[in-house]
């Protein structure tokens, strides 16, 4: 059966537009540089696509009332954008699977423990507030939690 959509045509290529525009535009650039390591591998039947984004890559995030928006962007030698859409529901059933698959790593570094942590607990707080501002400015921006590095922790 094929793949039917409940939203518009001109709301698809909407979003596309605009996603085109900030990738071709530089209408919004990159807001944190990612102080670790993302791996991105697409398997089409015919194509193979990997690509890596590491320290001087950028990613951003932004969210709508469909879902979160993520974007990781590398400039410097073989230029690279990758972007997601990710639905409330499947970022659940993600946010789930990831703590499930990380419980059973048992070398998972203290440094890599806090700042999980910290990060859920940014989560708890929008669960039982509905809002939940960051303490301090550039504290617990998403950069990996090292210090010195782009504002981290």
């Amino acid at each position: 059966m094929p793949f039917r959509s409940t939203r518009s045509a001109d709301t698809i290529i909407g979003k596309l537009q605009l996603l085109n525009k900030s990738v071709h535009e530089g209408a919004s650039p990159m807001s944190q540089p990612i102080t670790d390591m993302a791996e991105v591998s697409i398997d089409f039947p015919e194509k193979f696509y990997m690509g890596s984004f590491g320290r001087g890559s950028r990613f951003d995030v932004t969210a709508d009332a469909e879902g979160l928006h993520l974007h990781l962007d590398r400039q410097d030698g073989q230029k690279r954008h990758v972007g997601f859409h990710i639905h409330y529901y499947l970022l659940a059933d993600i946010l789930a699977a990831a703590a499930d698959a990380v419980s059973g790593v048992d070398e998972l570094e203290p440094h890599h423990r806090a700042r999980l942590a910290e990060a859920l607990g940014h989560w708890r707080c929008l669960a039982s507030t509905g809002t939940c501002e960051r303490a301090g400015t550039g504290e617990g921006t998403g950069t990996g939690g090292k210090t010195g590095e782009g504002g981290g922790v």
